[in-house]
């Protein structure tokens, strides 16, 4: 959280490619500010990192406008034409807060509004209906080839599917996605957790340690509090 501020204020202190790219660097701190928030299920700074803006008065407030300490400045007439143009991404990150939670989630189109509308069913327990809305997404996004480097999407299908088996209690299906997430992009660590969690609740243990062994690995050099690597670390322990 501490390096997002920090890019947040060099990249508000940069004025040449801000001149030159309207909204470049704005939009390059939203991205990561949104996929930080959904690698570390830190839900509860969706509002905080992406405050809604007033459609009253568009002006008065940009969630990607800031100055030193973190502090929110005025924004100029760039960034607010490119946060007007920009908010499907805070709108999503919003709503994936607020389906995790149980809460109204608001209508979006595509992937992303599929996504919401099958986690806010799970968080139902219609898991029927979250399963065919998934189905519908991970379709949409396997027309697409796998990413060469991070993934387009900030939470791809299949890893999300995967998750919301799991809830449903079905571990061998959500493997199945699991696996087909880590071949569009590997070694992923949400996805390497999501199938480490279903081969162990499969009763497939060997296979559950090796998946979490690799994870610990990854995150060797990851804060030692994270529950994630505190899981796996103990799985692998008690596996040994």
């Amino acid at each position: 959280e501490s390096l997002l501020k920090l890019m947040k204020q060099v990249m508000s202190e940069s004025t040449y490619d801000n001149k030159l790219r309207p909204g470049y660097y704005e939009n390059n701190y939203a991205n990561m500010a949104a996929t930080f928030i959904v690698e570390t299920e830190r839900w509860e700074l969706a509002t905080e990192l992406f405050p809604p803006t007033n459609p009253q008065n568009p002006s008065s407030q940009t969630p990607m406008s800031g100055g030193h300490s973190g502090h929110s400045t005025t924004a100029t007439t760039d960034t607010v034409r490119q946060s007007s143009a920009s908010q499907t991404l805070p709108r999503f990150i919003r709503g994936f807060s607020a389906a995790i939670r149980g809460t109204d989630v608001e209508a979006m189109d595509g992937i992303r509004g599929l996504e919401l509308a099958a986690l806010s069913a799970a968080a139902k327990k219609d898991y029927a209906k979250a399963i065919e809305l998934m189905k519908q997404a991970t379709a949409q996004e396997e027309q697409s080839s796998p990413p060469y480097g991070p993934p387009s999407l900030i939470k791809p299908t299949h890893e999300l599917f995967g998750e919301i088996l799991l809830r449903a209690g079905k571990p061998t299906e959500a493997a199945a996605q699991f696996k087909t997430a880590l071949l569009r992009q590997p070694n992923r660590a949400r996805s390497l957790l999501g199938a480490a969690r279903a081969a162990a609740q499969s009763g497939d243990q060997a296979t559950a340690a090796m998946l979490y062994a690799k994870l610990v690995e990854q995150w060797k050099q990851a804060d030692e509090t994270l529950p994630e690597l505190r899981e796996a670390r103990s799985f692998v322990k008690v596996e040994k």
